[in-house]
């Protein structure tokens, strides 16, 4: 056998087979190959052959509920119902769903089938209740759902009186004056009272009753009075009606209101002042009541000697006493008593003259 023969034997892989030999015998397993690579310099790089040997294989982890709401609160809305609102939770596995079911007090839903349910199955974080009944107490209970299907533990609250709040007043009017300012109001059903909130001078409108200063007591009327504002002040009032429970409506404000200033007082009329003319000076005033009462006391004199005995305002000369002597008549003497009467007379004109003069002067 040749060397060329052989190479062609080697590179088959076959079985090596003499060339005398009539059949080749393929029963035999070949040759390991390093008891014929290394005589023709060719061996193959060596390579592992991986051995299978028995694995066991792990299942995926069960899927796990969303984590639970936080954060829940329920409030009475005016004629609307309970208000509800949560805040989501976040991180994996993200909330597909969010649950409200709602039972009696004392008697909370503890599966997302149990209780009555409160709004539709969809991500949101409030709902508003609108078949609460006003003054029932309610238990609600808030589910998170994933998208496989897994809840979360229920969250729970309580709506404690269940009273909800009545309507805002209506037809809010304000009429000013000076120094007060008047509203009046139309009062809603179901009111048990009413507040009323100012703001302070040029501030802004109360939103909540403890933003301002309380007007008037908590008492069901409608209208009221007040008094302690300043003229020229700009004021916000705020109307709150109060319900059962402690509940309240959203506020009616009246804006804008200045009340007015009193009116400018009128200055009394001045005095003219004192002149320093000749014709004011207490000089001026004594000669003149001096001649007025001298003027008075003339006149007053001369109608005195009218009344006289022999006067030409007295008694007849047939009645006076004459007496003659050398040829000629005289008139008898006048006797003292007769003079009172002009004296008194004058002494009144004088009195009367001098006190007319000072306050004329």
């Amino acid at each position: 056998m040749s060397l060329a023969g052989m190479s062609l034997g080697v590179m088959a892989g076959a079985h090596f087979v003499p060339e005398s030999s009539a059949t080749a015998d393929t029963t035999a397993p070949p040759p390991p190959p390093s008891t014929w690579c290394g005589q023709l310099g060719t061996c193959p790089p060596a390579t592992s052959t991986p051995v299978t040997t028995g694995q066991t294989t792990t299942a995926p982890p069960p899927p796990q509920p969303p984590g639970h709401v936080t954060g829940l609160g329920v409030t009475p809305v005016a004629h609307q119902g309970m208000y509800l609102s949560w805040t989501l939770p976040t991180g994996s596995p993200k909330v597909a769903a969010v649950i409200v079911r709602r039972a009696a007090k004392g008697n909370c839903a503890t599966s997302p089938t149990a209780g009555r349910a409160i709004g539709s199955d969809v991500v949101r974080s409030h709902q508003l209740d609108t078949t609460a009944a006003n003054g029932v107490a309610y238990c609600y209970s808030v589910f998170t759902e994933s998208a496989k299907g897994k809840y979360s533990a229920a969250v729970t609250t309580t709506a404690e009186h269940g009273f909800l709040a009545p309507y805002s007043v209506s037809d809010l009017k304000s009429q000013l004056a000076v120094g007060k300012v008047t509203l009046s109001w139309s009062i809603p059903a179901g009111a048990t009272g009413i507040l009323v909130v100012r703001s302070a001078a040029g501030g802004a409108c109360p939103a909540t009753p403890k933003a301002g200063t309380q007007v008037g007591p908590q008492t069901r009327r409608s209208s009221q009075v007040d008094t302690a504002v300043k003229g020229g002040d700009r004021y916000c009032y705020s109307v709150f009606a109060l319900g059962k429970g402690g509940t309240r409506s959203p506020a009616v404000q009246a804006s804008g209101i200045t009340v007015p200033l009193p009116p400018p007082r009128k200055a009394p009329p001045s005095k003219p002042a004192p002149s320093s003319s000749l014709l004011n000076s207490t000089l001026v005033r004594v000669v003149g009541a001096v001649v007025a009462g001298v003027i008075t006391f003339a006149l007053v004199l001369l109608l005195g000697l009218r009344l006289l005995p022999g006067g030409r305002g007295g008694a007849p000369a047939a009645a006076q006493p004459y007496a003659v002597g050398n040829g000629r008549m005289r008139a008898a003497s006048i006797e003292p008593a007769a003079l009172v009467i002009p004296a008194l007379m004058v002494v009144l004109a004088v009195g009367l003259a001098v006190v007319a003069a000072f306050l004329l002067l």
